[in-house]
């Protein structure tokens, strides 16, 4: 798998009409990553969606830090601090992911 577009990702809002809004998620270097076409009969999920897309990047992040195997037992401190890490990066993305 080719790597992905560099975090962090970013909802942009491009009003189309009064009715209507093309939104998009871009890249930390400015490059569309998705868009998603935002109307009266998509306004129930789509901002949930939009918040979930843009937090992709951090969510892998946590995952591969919590899974990232460790030659240390949980007791030791470097362990511990690892997983404080992932745990805080993790309750990070989930905020983001709910657009909070």
């Amino acid at each position: 798998m080719t790597q992905h577009s560099p975090a962090p990702w970013k909802i942009e809002h491009h009003r189309n009409s009064p009715h209507w809004a093309m939104t998009r998620i871009v890249s930390a270097e400015g490059h569309s990553v998705a868009q998603l076409s935002v109307g009266p009969w998509t306004t129930e999920y789509a901002q949930s969606n939009l918040a979930l897309i843009a937090a992709a990047p951090d969510l892998l992040a946590a995952l591969e830090l919590i899974l990232t195997p460790s030659p240390h037992y949980a007791a030791t401190k470097a362990h511990r601090d690892l997983i404080a890490e992932a745990r805080a990066k993790g309750l990070d993305a989930i905020a983001k992911a709910r657009g909070e």
